[in-house]
Parts: structure tokens; C-alpha cells; sequence
């Protein structure tokens, strides 16, 4: 669900689904009391039965994991709002915990845990809370290489994940951004590889471990691998997907993920090293020296936020492009290609099978209500509301990318 940018609606859902839940904890424990209390022991079973399907909810777990996500990418504009977020999850620890409970139970709703990394999280080792504490001046710069390490080591269980040792994922990223790998179609690995070299960039920040040839200007640091990596697959989405009325739905979700996702993360991070460079309660230095490191890392987040910048123009444009087209033009392009006759696949065949089932319908006693509701159905008017669906998800979609364009630009300005 957190692929949708619909995220006001999302997080409506996520608030009121939970709470549903939470409220059938609690009185499936106030039932089970008061039927023990009247000796039906019947109802004290079914009862148990009931709270023990709700703890091995799928959809509840999942649920309790997306919410905090959710959290995180609508505030990825605000650093300090993000750093909030994750204390309240105790840095991690709380959707550790969710994670070893989807391991270690028997979850409803069809879930094969074959699918699931052979690892289990450890919720009572904690790799970040500890190296924030410990390890992080008053600025956040880094106080020493132990961050770096666990940072290794949280990269190393995240390659595990993907089925790949650490040292062939590193090699299969600079495959990806040089362009020996080619565009593959979008899919939700992806993602989970680009998000990849987003922290793998971040942790080369301190270790520096990941050496460039000097021989290939374009791949000179992480931190061009990463703008080529998200200006490269935008690009290349945006081709693939065209107008949306032509393709409803095909890619959308994915530039959703890749612009709220990676691209969100890798902001944060520049944002955290932009913060790092300008200690609070600290002038800036008039004619003196500035620190080779610091000047370096200044270049590459200059280069990095104007990367993201043109990426993000990009998405706006083809957004506002989508946009502009008259609804009624959409109408006429999608209508008649949903109708053609001789097709045996796609849309039009699903509507073929509703038209027949609604004409007999109307034979058959079903209720004043949904006969109603049957005998107003008609294709134009499904594809109507399929267009007015696209436009509000194209137009939150365009606000995220705003936002987010106008925070990269604020960021530009405290350099």
C-alpha cells in the first residue's frame, strides 16, 4: 500500500484499520472474562480462537510495519521530523520486533513463509540506537568508524535478502549505473537495489572503502552512482510508461516508489550531511581555510542536489503534461480502444463479461437497490471514473514532487 501516493487516504486507512484492530484485542479479552465469568465455555473457546487468528493476522502485521513507513516518507522533507519518528521506533527496534513476530508465527491469509530472508532480526541487539548514542557528535558528524562498521553489517544482511553476497551486490550496482546491466522491466527488486546504493553511498561516506578509477569521470564517487543510478531509471521509466491514459496504471506505481523511496532517502541524506557541515552555534569562518574532506563532500552534495533537481523537473514536467490533456480527449482515446471488437485479452473482454452479466440480471429478484445500481452501470461511465481516479492520483503525485523539489532547493541555499 505505501507504493500509492495517495497518502492523506493511506494514512486515513493505516489510523482507522489499526484501531479497528486494537479494539478486537481488546474485547475479545473483555468477552472471553465475562463468558468464563457466566460458565459458557463454548464462547470462552471461540473467543481465545478469535484473539489467536487476529495475532496471526497477516494484514495486521503488515499493517503495524507500513504505518511508521508511511510516516517516514511523508515527512522525508523535514530531517528533524524524521529523527522524531524513528526515536518513537526506537531506531528501529520496534519494526524489528514486528519482523521476527512474522517469522516466527503461522500467519493467515495464504502467507508462504518460504518467501521470507533466511535471517531472523534480533530485537534485543539494536545496531543503530547504539552507534547514535555512542558515536554521533552534537552536529551528527560521525565521531569515529564503529557507525561504519554496523553499517556494513546491516548491508550485509540487506544483500542477503536479495540473494546475493555483499561483495557481487556492489559489483551488480556499478553494473546497473555504468550501463553494462541493462533496463530491466520495473519491479519491486529494483527498488530494493537502488535503495542499496543509497546507503551504500552513505556508509562510504566514513569508511571510503569503495575506490573509483580516476580513468571514468562519470563514476568518479557513490555519489554520482547513485544521481546516475535515479536520473537513469526515471528517465527510462518515464519512456516506458507514456501517456498514462493509454497504459493506465503500468509503471505509475513504480516512478511513485522511485521518487519516494531512494530518491527520498538519498535527500535525507544530503540534508543530514548539509546540517553536518554547518555545526549549530557556529559561524562560518570568513577567508579562512575550509578542510579538503569538507570541501570535497560540499562539491558532491552541490552536484548530487542539482541531480535530484533536474530528476524531479523531469517527473513535474511529464506530470503536468498528463495533467493539461482535456479529460474528454482521454475519453475518446481510452473508450473506443476498450470497445474494439475481435479482442479476446485485456479490458474490453472484462467489460464484455459485465454487460452480460448485468442484462440478466435484470431477470432475476435481487433486490430493488442493487437492480438499481446494476441498471445504471455502463462502460462510459466506469472509464469516466477511471480517468478522474488518474487525475487525483497524477495531481498528489505532483504535490509530493513540488514539495520535495522546494525542499532540495531550501537545502541549496544553507550551502
Amino acid at each position: 500500500m505505501v507504493a500509492s501516493p495517495l497518502w492523506a487516504d493511506l494514512s486515513d486507512l493505516l489510523r482507522e484499520y489499526l484501531k479497528f484492530m486494537d479494539d478486537h484485542f481488546r474485547e475479545s479479552a473483555d468477552l472471553t472474562f465475562l463468558a468464563y465469568r457466566h460458565r459458557n465455555y463454548s464462547k470462552v473457546i471461540e473467543f481465545v480462537q478469535f484473539k489467536e487468528r487476529l495475532q496471526r493476522s497477516s494484514h495486521y502485521l503488515m499493517a503495524k510495519i507500513e504505518a511508521p513507513i508511511l510516516q517516514l516518507k511523508q515527512n522525508s522533507n523535514n530531517i528533524d521530523e524524521v529523527e522524531c519518528i524513528l526515536e518513537s521506533l526506537r531506531c528501529g527496534t520496534h519494526s524489528l520486533e514486528l519482523s521476527n513476530e512474522i517469522t516466527s508465527k503461522s500467519l493467515t491469509f495464504n502467507e508462504d513463509l518460504k518467501l521470507r530472508p533466511w535471517w531472523t532480526p534480533t530485537s534485543d541487539k539494536n545496531y543503530l540506537l547504539e552507534s547514535v548514542k555512542e558515536n554521533l557528535e552534537a552536529n551528527g558528524a560521525l565521531a569515529d568508524s564503529k557507525l561504519s562498521l554496523e553499517l556494513k553489517i546491516l548491508l550485509e544482511r540487506y544483500t542477503n535478502i536479495l540473494d546475493f553476497p555483499f561483495q557481487d551486490a556492489v559489483e551488480l550496482v556499478f553494473g546497473f549505473s555504468s550501463g553494462q546491466k541493462p533496463f530491466e522491466a520495473p519491479s519491486p527488486d529494483l527498488i530494493d537495489w537502488m535503495n542499496f546504493a543509497v546507503f551504500l553511498n552513505a556508509r562510504n561516506l566514513n569508511s571510503h572503502e569503495i575506490k573509483f578509477s580516476d580513468t571514468d569521470p562519470s563514476s568518479t564517487s557513490t555519489w554520482n552512482l547513485v544521481n546516475n543510478m535515479l536520473r537513469k531509471y526515471v528517465t527510462e521509466t518515464i519512456r516506458c510508461t507514456g501517456p498514462v491514459v493509454s497504459s493506465p496504471g503500468s509503471h505509475l506505481p513504480f516512478l511513485v516508489q522511485l521518487v519516494t523511496e531512494p530518491l527520498a532517502w538519498h535527500a535525507l541524506i544530503i540534508h543530514s550531511c548539509v546540517r553536518s557541515l554547518h555545526p549549530s552555534g557556529k559561524k562560518k569562518k570568513k577567508g579562512g581555510s575550509v578542510d579538503q574532506s569538507n570541501t570535497q563532500l560540499l562539491h558532491e552534495i552541490q552536484n548530487s542536489i542539482q541531480s535530484l533537481c533536474d530528476t524531479i523537473e523531469m517527473v513535474t514536467r511529464w506530470l503536468r503534461e498528463q495533467l493539461n490533456t482535456p479529460d474528454d480527449e482521454k475519453f475518446e482515446a481510452l473508450f473506443p480502444s476498450i470497445l474494439r471488437n475481435g479482442r479476446n485479452d485485456g479490458p474490453g473482454k472484462v467489460f464484455k463479461i459485465l454487460e452480460s452479466s448485468s442484462s440478466l440480471v435484470k431477470d432475476v429478484e435481487v433486490g430493488a437497490r442493487i437492480l438499481e445500481a446494476v441498471q445504471s452501470w455502463s462502460p462510459a461511465g466506469v472509464v469516466r471514473k477511471i480517468i478522474t481516479g488518474q487525475r487525483s492520483l497524477l495531481s498528489e503525485f505532483l504535490k509530493i514532487c513540488e514539495l520535495k523539489l522546494k525542499s532540495l532547493q531550501t537545502v541549496r541555499l544553507q550551502l
